[in-house]
């Protein structure tokens, strides 16, 4: 009781003296105050979108984890780690006809850049990620209108992330040619692309 008396009276002591004008309160061993701007925080496309998703059931659970470490990953803006999501494997296809395998700074580089130019490769992956997937060979994709056998509710599902005019022109081409990502059964991130 005594104890916490005495530090009564002294708190209150030193913040009397504190609103004294002209006063200033004591120096103590706290943390030193740390003034001008905060760290900058990373911003893309994705920034703000929803870090929840849609539940998918039949996805097995090393897809469902891997899906969400990418939206995850995208909505915190990390190129890095996306790109060493991706390359965890070494059998990521991030561009079509290139033979080299990029590094893990190469690839958050290209990303990164893309963003920077405008192209909002980021929401786009976390929007697709929200569709409805379809199974092509040995993975998992999205959206389900990359499928083998898309229906009207695939093509009508990307209304979410295009306009009529982007969806018209992939039907005019007679497939879905827009980005596209692709996890294998074992929770391995194969692919993010788009074009033919």
């Amino acid at each position: 009781m005594k104890v916490r008396s005495a530090l009564a009276l002294i708190t209150s002591v030193g913040l009397i003296a504190a609103s004294c004008e002209g006063s200033t309160p004591p120096l103590t061993n706290a943390e030193p105050r740390v003034t001008g701007a905060p760290p900058e925080v990373a911003r893309c496309s994705a920034s703000g979108l929803s870090t929840s998703r849609t539940v998918e059931p039949r996805l097995p659970k090393a897809v469902a984890a891997t899906r969400s470490a990418i939206a995850e990953g995208a909505i915190a803006c990390d190129f890095e780690g996306l790109a060493q999501l991706a390359l965890a494997d070494g059998n990521f296809v991030w561009s079509f006809g290139s033979d080299a395998s990029p590094s893990v700074a190469d690839l958050a580089a290209e990303w990164r850049r893309a963003e920077q130019q405008g192209d909002d490769i980021m929401a786009t992956l976390v929007q697709l990620l929200d569709l409805r997937h379809a199974r092509r060979g040995r993975d998992f994709v999205w959206p389900s209108a990359f499928g083998t056998a898309p229906n009207e509710t695939d093509w009508a599902q990307l209304e979410a992330v295009y306009d009529a005019e982007e969806i018209a022109a992939f039907s005019e081409f007679g497939a879905y040619i827009g980005w596209r990502t692709g996890i294998g059964k074992d929770g391995d991130w194969n692919f993010f692309v788009q074009g033919e």
